[in-house]
Protein backbone atom coordinates (compact mmCIF):
# COMPACT_ATOMS: atom_id res chain seq x y z
CA UNK A 1 0.00 0.00 0.00
CA UNK A 2 1.02 3.98 -0.90
CA UNK A 3 0.95 6.77 1.62
CA UNK A 4 -0.14 9.72 -0.07
CA UNK A 5 1.36 11.16 -3.34
CA UNK A 6 2.74 7.76 -4.29
CA UNK A 7 5.09 7.01 -1.63
CA UNK A 8 4.94 3.23 -0.64
CA UNK A 9 4.04 3.09 3.42
CA UNK A 10 6.56 1.63 5.04
CA UNK A 11 5.49 2.43 8.82
CA UNK A 12 4.49 -0.05 11.42
CA UNK A 13 0.82 -0.73 10.69
CA UNK A 14 -0.48 -1.97 14.08
CA UNK A 15 -4.39 -2.28 13.44
CA UNK A 16 -6.71 -2.21 10.07
CA UNK A 17 -10.16 -1.80 10.16
CA UNK A 18 -13.12 -1.20 7.95
CA UNK A 19 -15.50 1.41 8.34
CA UNK A 20 -18.53 2.00 5.86
CA UNK A 21 -16.27 2.42 2.30
CA UNK A 22 -13.14 2.79 3.64
CA UNK A 23 -10.00 0.08 5.16
CA UNK A 24 -8.42 2.43 7.90
CA UNK A 25 -5.10 1.40 8.94
CA UNK A 26 -3.17 2.44 12.56
CA UNK A 27 0.69 3.45 12.32
CA UNK A 28 2.74 5.56 14.35
CA UNK A 29 0.32 8.14 15.40
CA UNK A 30 -1.39 8.22 12.15
CA UNK A 31 -4.55 6.93 10.41
CA UNK A 32 -4.67 6.56 7.11
CA UNK A 33 -8.15 5.99 4.79
CA UNK A 34 -8.03 3.92 1.48
CA UNK A 35 -10.98 3.42 -0.59
CA UNK A 36 -11.92 0.02 -0.12
CA UNK A 37 -14.10 -0.68 -3.41
CA UNK A 38 -11.20 -1.03 -5.23
CA UNK A 39 -9.03 -3.22 -2.58
CA UNK A 40 -12.35 -5.62 -3.14
CA UNK A 41 -12.56 -5.19 -6.80
CA UNK A 42 -12.75 -8.73 -8.72
CA UNK A 43 -9.40 -6.83 -10.59
CA UNK A 44 -7.67 -5.17 -7.46
CA UNK A 45 -5.20 -3.07 -8.38
CA UNK A 46 -1.49 -3.77 -7.75
CA UNK A 47 -1.25 -1.29 -5.49
CA UNK A 48 -3.65 1.56 -3.39
CA UNK A 49 -2.59 5.37 -2.47
CA UNK A 50 -4.24 6.62 0.94
CA UNK A 51 -7.15 8.85 -0.16
CA UNK A 52 -6.37 10.90 3.56
CA UNK A 53 -4.07 10.54 6.13
CA UNK A 54 -4.43 12.34 10.09
CA UNK A 55 -3.03 12.65 12.88
CA UNK A 56 -4.38 10.94 16.17
CA UNK A 57 -4.21 11.81 19.40
CA UNK A 58 -3.27 8.51 20.06
CA UNK A 59 0.19 6.82 19.03
CA UNK A 60 -2.36 4.47 16.82
CA UNK A 61 -0.63 1.38 17.90
CA UNK A 62 -4.29 -0.19 16.85
CA UNK A 63 -7.50 0.35 15.52
CA UNK A 64 -10.73 -1.67 15.40
CA UNK A 65 -14.58 -0.07 14.32
CA UNK A 66 -18.20 -0.74 14.85
CA UNK A 67 -20.74 0.52 12.94
CA UNK A 68 -20.86 3.97 14.94
CA UNK A 69 -17.26 4.23 15.35
CA UNK A 70 -13.42 3.83 14.59
CA UNK A 71 -11.68 3.37 17.96
CA UNK A 72 -7.88 4.13 17.91
CA UNK A 73 -5.63 2.73 20.71
CA UNK A 74 -1.86 3.58 22.03
CA UNK A 75 0.64 0.54 23.41
CA UNK A 76 2.25 1.75 26.61
CA UNK A 77 5.14 0.05 28.62
CA UNK A 78 7.31 1.75 31.26
CA UNK A 79 9.66 4.02 29.62
CA UNK A 80 9.99 2.45 26.72
CA UNK A 81 6.79 3.11 25.32
CA UNK A 82 5.65 6.29 26.62
CA UNK A 83 2.44 8.00 26.16
CA UNK A 84 0.92 11.83 27.08
CA UNK A 85 1.18 12.22 30.13
CA UNK A 86 -2.47 13.73 29.82
CA UNK A 87 -3.52 10.25 29.14
CA UNK A 88 -1.54 8.97 32.82
CA UNK A 89 -5.01 8.48 34.88
CA UNK A 90 -6.29 6.76 38.00
CA UNK A 91 -9.36 4.77 37.48
CA UNK A 92 -11.96 3.94 39.93
CA UNK A 93 -10.08 1.11 41.97
CA UNK A 94 -7.30 3.76 42.13
CA UNK A 95 -5.17 2.34 39.50
CA UNK A 96 -2.71 3.93 37.57
CA UNK A 97 -3.61 3.80 33.49
CA UNK A 98 -1.70 5.40 30.93
CA UNK A 99 -2.81 4.54 27.62
CA UNK A 100 -6.56 5.73 25.87
CA UNK A 101 -8.48 4.83 23.21
CA UNK A 102 -9.98 7.34 21.25
CA UNK A 103 -13.53 6.73 19.59
CA UNK A 104 -14.57 8.49 16.40
CA UNK A 105 -17.85 9.29 15.05
CA UNK A 106 -18.51 7.11 12.33
CA UNK A 107 -20.08 10.09 10.12
CA UNK A 108 -16.62 12.13 11.20
CA UNK A 109 -13.64 9.81 11.55
CA UNK A 110 -11.40 12.56 10.74
CA UNK A 111 -12.15 14.77 13.51
CA UNK A 112 -11.89 14.81 16.92
CA UNK A 113 -12.68 12.04 19.21
CA UNK A 114 -16.17 12.23 20.50
CA UNK A 115 -15.14 9.82 23.20
CA UNK A 116 -12.08 8.25 25.31
CA UNK A 117 -11.71 4.65 26.93
CA UNK A 118 -8.69 4.87 29.56
CA UNK A 119 -7.29 1.40 29.30
CA UNK A 120 -4.49 -0.66 30.79
CA UNK A 121 -0.99 -0.94 29.54
CA UNK A 122 0.49 -3.46 26.83
CA UNK A 123 -3.01 -3.66 24.73
CA UNK A 124 -2.22 -5.28 21.35
CA UNK A 125 -5.77 -4.99 19.88
CA UNK A 126 -9.29 -4.81 20.68
CA UNK A 127 -12.51 -5.88 19.72
CA UNK A 128 -16.21 -3.75 20.55
CA UNK A 129 -19.21 -5.40 20.95
CA UNK A 130 -22.79 -4.39 22.24
CA UNK A 131 -22.17 -6.05 25.93
CA UNK A 132 -18.44 -6.27 26.37
CA UNK A 133 -15.10 -5.19 25.02
CA UNK A 134 -12.25 -7.60 24.39
CA UNK A 135 -8.47 -6.26 24.93
CA UNK A 136 -5.44 -8.40 23.23
CA UNK A 137 -2.70 -7.93 25.95
CA UNK A 138 0.74 -8.89 25.28
CA UNK A 139 4.41 -8.07 25.20
CA UNK A 140 7.52 -10.27 24.11
CA UNK A 141 8.53 -13.51 22.63
CA UNK A 142 8.48 -15.59 25.50
CA UNK A 143 5.55 -14.10 27.62
CA UNK A 144 2.00 -15.47 28.03
CA UNK A 145 -0.54 -13.27 26.40
CA UNK A 146 -3.80 -12.63 27.93
CA UNK A 147 -7.79 -11.66 26.08
CA UNK A 148 -9.00 -9.30 28.74
CA UNK A 149 -12.72 -9.02 28.21
CA UNK A 150 -14.99 -5.88 30.52
CA UNK A 151 -18.72 -5.17 30.20
CA UNK A 152 -19.07 -2.08 27.65
CA UNK A 153 -19.77 0.59 29.63
CA UNK A 154 -19.88 2.95 27.03
CA UNK A 155 -24.48 2.88 27.23
CA UNK A 156 -23.65 3.67 31.03
CA UNK A 157 -22.85 7.72 32.05
CA UNK A 158 -18.88 8.72 31.57
CA UNK A 159 -16.97 8.35 34.68
CA UNK A 160 -15.39 11.94 33.66
CA UNK A 161 -14.65 14.04 31.03
CA UNK A 162 -11.25 14.61 29.21
CA UNK A 163 -9.60 17.39 27.25
CA UNK A 164 -8.52 16.21 23.80
CA UNK A 165 -5.97 17.89 21.68
CA UNK A 166 -8.25 20.34 19.53
CA UNK A 167 -9.42 21.91 22.97
CA UNK A 168 -12.77 20.02 23.57
CA UNK A 169 -14.18 18.07 26.49
CA UNK A 170 -15.03 14.76 25.66
CA UNK A 171 -16.78 12.10 27.69
CA UNK A 172 -14.29 9.75 29.48
CA UNK A 173 -14.83 6.03 30.37
CA UNK A 174 -12.61 3.93 32.62
CA UNK A 175 -11.86 -0.08 31.64
CA UNK A 176 -10.97 -1.20 35.06
CA UNK A 177 -11.99 -3.24 38.43
CA UNK A 178 -15.39 -2.55 38.28
CA UNK A 179 -16.39 -3.92 34.64
CA UNK A 180 -13.35 -6.13 34.36
CA UNK A 181 -15.64 -10.00 33.87
CA UNK A 182 -12.51 -12.32 33.36
CA UNK A 183 -9.44 -13.14 30.62
CA UNK A 184 -8.25 -16.09 28.79
CA UNK A 185 -4.79 -16.85 28.69
CA UNK A 186 -3.24 -17.03 25.75
CA UNK A 187 0.43 -18.16 24.04
CA UNK A 188 2.87 -15.28 23.56
CA UNK A 189 2.52 -12.01 21.07
CA UNK A 190 -1.19 -11.72 20.59
CA UNK A 191 -2.03 -9.04 18.32
CA UNK A 192 -4.95 -8.29 16.30
CA UNK A 193 -8.28 -10.05 17.42
CA UNK A 194 -12.40 -9.41 15.59
CA UNK A 195 -15.26 -11.19 16.39
CA UNK A 196 -16.53 -14.07 13.84
CA UNK A 197 -20.13 -14.84 14.69
CA UNK A 198 -19.68 -16.06 18.39
CA UNK A 199 -15.87 -16.73 18.31
CA UNK A 200 -13.01 -14.29 18.33
CA UNK A 201 -10.40 -14.74 16.07
CA UNK A 202 -7.02 -13.72 17.21
CA UNK A 203 -3.92 -13.39 15.07
CA UNK A 204 -0.60 -13.66 16.79
CA UNK A 205 2.74 -12.03 15.87
CA UNK A 206 5.32 -14.70 16.77
CA UNK A 207 4.17 -16.32 13.14
CA UNK A 208 6.25 -13.98 12.03
CA UNK A 209 9.58 -14.72 10.15
CA UNK A 210 11.51 -12.44 12.47
CA UNK A 211 9.71 -14.10 15.90
CA UNK A 212 9.64 -17.50 15.09
CA UNK A 213 12.54 -18.84 16.83
CA UNK A 214 14.15 -18.03 20.38
CA UNK A 215 10.48 -17.78 21.64
CA UNK A 216 7.64 -20.42 23.23
CA UNK A 217 5.16 -21.39 20.94
CA UNK A 218 5.28 -19.59 17.77
CA UNK A 219 1.85 -19.76 15.97
CA UNK A 220 1.55 -18.67 12.14
CA UNK A 221 -2.14 -18.90 12.18
CA UNK A 222 -5.30 -17.31 13.55
CA UNK A 223 -7.24 -19.20 15.91
CA UNK A 224 -10.42 -18.89 17.50
CA UNK A 225 -11.80 -18.58 20.05
CA UNK A 226 -15.53 -19.65 21.84
CA UNK A 227 -16.55 -16.51 23.74
CA UNK A 228 -20.05 -17.22 23.51
CA UNK A 229 -20.46 -18.58 27.08
CA UNK A 230 -18.52 -15.67 28.13
CA UNK A 231 -20.25 -12.25 29.28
Amino acid sequence: MRARFGRLHRGHVGGIAVLKQSLLIASDGYVLQYQLGPILSRNPPASVSAVAKWKCETTASFCTATKDRLFVGEFAYGKDYPTDATHHLKDRKGVRKYAWVCGYDAANPLGPPSCVLSVRQRVQGMCVTDDRIFLSVSYGRRNRSAIVIYRNPLQDASHSTVQVRSGATVPLWFLDGENYLGEIDFPPMSEGIVMLGDQLAVLSESGAGKFQFGGKGPLDRILLLDVSKRK
